[in-house]
């Protein structure tokens, strides 16, 4: 058995070691284990199991001897920078069955920044579309190396991805729309570190599987861009994409992309059931910018890093005339007051189920969410299950226009372990609301102080909860707080203060 020591490094999030493979001395990695903390072998973020990372931020990195044979098993994958085998560097990319790699597992480099020259496209305008004709563009063009940057200023309204096209990256400032599509089913689009910018104003549209190879900023001044394909990446790659630009990039058809999705200006739109992301990627949720779901999955943990105002539409929206929208990732809240929007109209029903589990590390737990107004039936619902919300502070779940039932929203509590100090506040208490709590425990702390107003609905769902104690207020016209269990079940609800 070979046993290795781990260093970890202050700031980054997985660790640093130095492997070197000498001839004759083969080294197999059937299993990667688990320590006693629960992180995986490599002491990542524990998000991508069987996994190695190696940290080439210095004199780590993975070295090979000319001789040497590195085996990994099936489910076993070692990312690593500045990779190099008998001297000489591998390329970046994924690789399998190599001279010097055995097994069914994989050894991922990844893309470093990639310089590009500016080519723009002129052809198009007649039924050739292909980026592969020369005679479509200005100049000569690779479309295999990721050095050549597309600009699409004239030359018609569409240009065709025949099968795999590595550039290395686009600029839409056409002054008509523009569309670059897929030639057909086998078309992907390979972006390196040049991303992709928008400062025309007409409406963009890239309709082909885009894999991105590179850290890259995605900036969109002009307007919104239209992503209709996945937004895809190797499992194993950790790229960041920079969200900037004061417009909006809408994502329609999720993928698989495994790196980190930072929106430090404007935001991005998810729309549609095809899921968002791996576990192994992130979204990160930057000041004055948002994250809205429309009828989207999102796979990926999401941080909001901190909270502020993006209009008003705070952080994460959630629109109502789509169908259900989950966030299967943990929500994080690091600073600020937590905004999360969840909109309903006329007769819609805007909802938001979250699995991942909720972690407010600081600031205020703020859910806005609305019903479809006066004379209507929508209302806006939130489930929270499979993992619970957590914390330091207050949680409060504030309703906006009531419908004609008097019900802005409905809070299910699916999970049991839910804590927070109180539960509204008495500026914001909860009304205009049914609270459904469907396991016993859905809340963790018996000292939590629950603040009611009118029109409070709490369906125990013959369940046992345990409160701190009961603030109840009630106005004129409306539903005192009521509380009832609907299940055949016996429902409880205990106090262990007076007030």
């Amino acid at each position: 058995m070979l046993v290795c020591q781990f260093i970890s490094h202050p700031g980054k999030p997985y660790c640093s070691f130095f492997l070197s493979l000498s001839p004759n001395i083969p080294l197999t990695f059937d299993y990667l284990a688990k320590n006693t903390s629960g992180a995986a072998l490599y002491l990542g973020s524990g998000v991508c199991e069987n996994s190695l990372f190696v940290d080439n931020a210095g004199t780590y990195q993975l070295t090979v001897g000319a001789d040497a044979t590195l085996t990994l098993a099936e489910g076993i994958s070692i990312y690593a920078p500045g990779a190099t085998v008998g001297g000489s560097a591998v390329p970046p990319g994924r690789h399998t069955s190599e001279t010097w790699l055995k097994g069914a597992g994989a050894v991922y480099v990844p893309y470093g920044p990639i310089t590009g020259t500016h080519v723009s496209w002129t052809g198009g305008a007649e039924e050739d579309t292909r980026m592969t004709t020369a005679a479509n563009w200005s100049a000569p063009v690779d479309l295999a190396n990721g050095t050549s940057r597309a600009v699409f200023a004239t030359g018609g309204q569409e240009a065709s991805v025949v099968g795999s096209t590595f550039l290395n990256g686009l600029d839409f400032t056409s002054a008509g729309a523009f569309a670059v599509k897929g030639a057909d089913e086998t078309s992907v689009l390979r972006l390196a570190s040049g991303g992709v910018t928008v400062t025309g104003s007409e409406s963009y549209e890239i309709d082909v599987p885009v894999s991105i190879e590179g850290d890259q900023t995605w900036t969109l001044n002009g307007n919104e861009l239209n992503l209709m394909a996945p937004l895809d990446s190797d499992p194993m790659s950790r790229y960041v994409l920079h969200k900037t630009g004061a417009k909006n990039l809408n994502v329609m058809n999720g993928g698989t992309f495994a790196g980190t999705l930072s929106i430090e200006q404007g935001g991005i739109t998810a729309y549609g059931a095809d899921p968002l992301g791996t576990t192994n990627g992130s979204i990160v949720i930057n000041k004055d910018c948002g994250l809205a779901l429309a009828g989207a999955t999102v796979n990926m943990p999401i941080t909001i890093d901190p909270a502020g105002s993006w209009g008003n539409k705070t952080s994460l929206t959630v629109w109502g005339d789509y169908p259900t929208s989950t966030v299967k990732g943990k929500l994080t809240y690091r600073s600020g007051n937590i905004y999360i929007y969840i909109y309903s109209n006329d007769d819609y029903h805007g909802k938001l189920v979250l699995e991942g589990g909720v972690d407010i590390s600081a600031g205020y737990g703020y859910f806005s969410l609305s019903g479809g107004g006066a004379g209507k039936t929508g209302y806006s619902t939130l489930v929270v299950t499979n993992s619970p919300i957590v914390s330091k502070t207050d949680f409060y779940p504030v309703p906006g226009s009531p419908n004609k039932d008097g019900i802005a929203f409905k809070l299910y509590l699916a999970v049991a372990g839910n804590s927070f100090p109180e539960f509204g506040h008495p500026s914001y208490r909860l009304k205009s609301c049914e609270l459904y709590t469907t396991v016993d425990g859905a809340f963790a702390r018996s000292d939590m102080r629950v603040y009611a107003d009118y029109d409070f609905i709490w369906d125990l769902c013959g369940t046992a909860q345990t409160v701190g104690f009961l603030d109840t207020y009630s106005a004129d016209g409306h539903r005192p707080p009521t509380f009832t269990g609907s299940a055949e079940k016996e429902s409880t609800l205990s106090f262990t203060q007076t007030a």
